[in-house]
């Protein structure tokens, strides 16, 4: 019983050097960020525990021992003063056996790599306190600190092994010599009496069970014990095994169905696996580390050991015995380690280490999948300029406002990572084409250019951003990556606040969009745009009684450029909400003038969604605009699209219900090309439908798309909205909307979009053939 009780206090004493050596890593770890000495202290007192092991190893294999240094070694790696003895009665008698021998390899192994461990920890130490450290002269030792604890937990797993198959065999000679009694105390029965004996045949299975399950108690001291029949599922658990988990004794029902319920589902198939690989004898030991349900309702790591112990006569498994042991500690350090290996300590974005191996998974998964991946890499411009006047805290609280500002402009499954310093990376996965990587990329841009307030300092920063893609730019993570970064370096060569893409072809693409981009910008300071009218004709009257202002640029190299070209790319960098509002003051200019002529005269103006969303402190406030020029709310209408009343947010809503309140009229752009939801006309109050122009450029008598006409008609008339009706180019169309009752109309037929000039021409004529109809 000694010897077991040796064997268990080796066990135990190898969770102290575990735990130890983990905090030891954890205070290095600190201390590479920190710089303080007193978290190298913390590391020093750390991993003393593991140097007392390991001196009182070494007396203990020479051929002179010192007892009394082995005893102190020992003492000092937080093993208890009564088990030294028999530590130490234990090594010597079987270090040479089968029983440790194993063992002390383990042992020795992990002294020579904890060895390793403090020799970085002194060059970690002396670099640091030469004053020139940095984080990226730091990184290097501090990534090989944590390689070797990573390397030690195996060892000390297969310590952990081999002491338990010490144990065992230590248990199989206690067995035999408890056989060897029994069997002489049933020969002395015999000799007394017959009776005597027969009752002790009757009663021997059940003394064997009972044997059994104490030994193997014995062997799992402090841990659960657990006693499966595989033939009926009946399982006896421990009342140590209950405690660890919160439940009363038998409240959990005796059968292990019942115990794999309690598993973890995301851990449920590995501890299946883990069970059948050693009941089918492809793995020697079960052995599975898994998630159980506590009563309350909190989940315990445990870590599951078990032995088969009796066989059918065809050698099928008939019966287990194990233990469960919480281990909820140990995947708690072992968590802190990841995260200090794999996260960013200032920003808790994914480190460079992180980065690479989610990057290089997903390129493995688009080989599969043949999707492409957008990486960008991008750099905050004079970053070092705000640590240089503020401080490196107030730096460290711009990175993590940029990174918060980084995660909202891309989506849950993107990976934005720090690579360090002031350098970040986003890897855009399945993104479909340019456009949309162009999209985040000047999301990005406009995110960043926000200022940041940092303790009461405002501060404005920007960013330049290089692109590359996979395949197309490289098929490896450092290939992508160092393409990115050349791109990156380009933006920057163009003038900051840019990005950059790294092939010639894409590059030629983004530099054309950039570049029509700033020839936008510049066209609209340069007074390059201009606005034509298109007339809307009542027609019942013939009457003009409203216009569609239209924009148009006269670009002075490519000349007239469509809005088809230019609008989407005012949308996706911002600047149509400037254009927007260019458009609605050289709008209420002209409708000064017709309305002095023309008292009831409305100018219908798009909107476009971007405007809706966007912060309405960086655009006029057109209300206004309208009550500083005298003018009622209905001398406008503003055209808006089906799409967005679908995304109404409480911003665009508020918008939409201050127009209204306004007076401002609304119409819907387009109607039947989109969801035609009959309940946002009524939720919205909209004034007017405009029937889209491909349903117009098709209509006949009986036709469907004439049917599709004549309904919206009836159903906008029975809700009390007027309608529009775009593209009318022929008289036969026209004469079908106005025996159909539609409202308005507009189209080549009236008069293509012209300029003011024009547009008074075809106002002083009268529109006879609407009228005569």
């Amino acid at each position: 019983m000694t010897v077991l009780s040796s064997v268990r206090a080796y066990v135990s004493g190898e969770s102290f050097w575990s735990k130890a050596q983990k905090e030891a890593v954890i205070h290095l770890n600190i201390y590479a960020r920190t710089h303080d000495e007193s978290d190298y202290q913390k590391f020093l007192k750390a991993a003393d525990v593991t140097l007392g092991d390991k001196v009182a190893g070494t007396q203990l294999q020479s051929i002179t021992p010192d007892y009394e240094i082995a005893i102190q070694g020992f003492i000092r790696g937080k093993n208890d003063p009564d088990d030294v003895q028999g530590m130490i009665s234990l090594f010597r008698l079987f270090q040479h056996t089968s029983l440790l021998e194993p063992s002390i390899k383990h042992l020795t192994h992990a002294d020579r790599l904890m060895g390793e461990i403090l020799d970085l920890a002194s060059a970690l130490n002396q670099h640091i306190s030469s004053g020139q450290a940095t984080p990226s002269s730091v990184y290097p030792i501090i990534k090989q600190i944590n390689k070797v604890s990573i390397e030690l937990t195996p060892i000390q797993d297969a310590f952990s092994n081999s002491m338990s198959e010490a144990s065992r065999k230590a248990q199989l000679l206690i067995a035999i010599i408890m056989l060897i009694v029994t069997i002489m105390l049933m020969s002395l029965g015999i000799l007394f009496t017959r009776k005597l004996v027969k009752r002790k045949i009757a009663n021997l299975d059940e003394i064997k069970s009972n044997e059994e399950r104490w030994q193997f108690a014995l062997e799992g001291a402090r841990e659960g014990v657990w006693d499966w029949d595989i033939t009926t599922d009946r399982v006896v658990r421990s009342a140590r095994w209950c405690e660890i988990f919160g439940y009363e004794q038998n409240e959990i029902t005796p059968t292990a169905t019942a115990g794999r319920e309690l598993v973890h589902p995301d851990d449920l198939a590995r501890q299946l696996e883990d069970m059948q690989a050693y009941l089918q004898g492809k793995t020697s030991v079960y052995e599975s580390e898994y998630r159980i349900l506590c009563k309350d309702g909190s989940w315990k790591w445990a870590l599951s050991r078990g032995m088969i112990i009796s066989k059918d006569k065809h050698g099928k498994p008939t019966r287990m015995i194990g233990t469960h042991g919480d281990i909820s500690a140990r995947k708690n350090d072992e968590d802190k380690m990841f995260r200090l290996a794999h996260f960013d300590s200032v920003t808790n974005l994914p480190n460079r280490v992180l980065f690479a191996d989610r990057f290089q998974q997903m390129i493995k998964a688009s080989e599969r999948d043949a999707q492409q991946i957008t990486l960008l890499f991008l750099d905050l411009d004079h970053f070092k300029e705000v640590n240089d006047t503020l401080g490196h805290e107030m730096g460290d609280l711009l990175l993590q406002e940029a990174a918060k500002r980084l995660q909202e402009c891309v989506r849950a499954h993107d990976t934005v990572a720090r690579m360090g310093g002031d350098e970040f990376t986003v890897i855009l996965n399945n993104i479909d084409s340019n456009m949309n990587a162009d999209s985040v990329a000047q999301k990005i841009l406009n995110m960043l250019t926000q200022p940041y307030l940092l303790r009461g300092h405002l501060t404005y920063i920007t960013a330049s951003i290089g692109i590359s893609i996979y395949p197309n730019d490289g098929k490896e993570v450092d290939v992508l990556l160092k393409n990115a970064d050349q791109a990156m370096y380009a933006a920057k060569d163009k003038g900051r606040n840019c990005y950059h893409y790294f092939t010639a072809s894409m590059q030629a693409d983004a530099l054309q969009r950039m570049q029509l981009s700033n020839d936008l910008r510049a066209g609209l300071a340069g007074k390059q745009l201009f606005l034509d009218y298109q007339p809307i004709v009542n027609l019942k009257t013939g009457a003009i009684e409203k216009a569609e202002a239209l924009i148009r640029w006269q670009h002075p190299v490519h000349g007239l450029v469509s809005p088809m070209e230019f609008i989407p790319i005012a949308e996706h960098t911002g600047l149509i909400v400037e254009i927007g509002d260019w458009v609605f003051s050289e709008a209420i200019a002209q409708l000064i003038k017709w309305r002095s002529t023309t008292p009831d005269f409305q100018i219908s103006i798009n909107r476009s969604p971007v405007q809706f969303r966007a912060s309405v402190k960086q655009q006029l406030n057109w209300v206004e605009q309208l009550q500083a020029h005298n003018l009622p709310g209905d001398s406008f209408c503003i055209e808006i699209t089906e799409g967005l009343l679908l995304d109404a947010r409480e911003a665009v809503v508020n918008q939409l219900n201050n127009y209204r309140d306004a007076g401002i009229q609304l119409s819907i752009d387009d109607f039947g090309t989109g969801y035609s939801s009959l309940a946002y006309l009524r939720k919205f109050n909209i004034d007017f439908v405009k029937i889209d122009k491909s349903f117009t450029a098709n209509i006949s008598d009986g036709s469907s798309d004439m049917a599709l006409c004549e309904a919206i008609i009836v159903m906008a008339h029975k809700l009390g909205k007027k309608v529009v009706a775009e593209g009318i180019e022929t008289q036969a169309q026209l004469d079908l909307l106005v025996a159909a009752g539609c409202d308005f109309g507009q189209g080549y037929l009236f008069s293509k979009p012209v300029s003011v000039s024009a547009f008074e021409k075809i106002g002083a004529q009268n529109i006879q053939s609407v009228a005569e109809t």
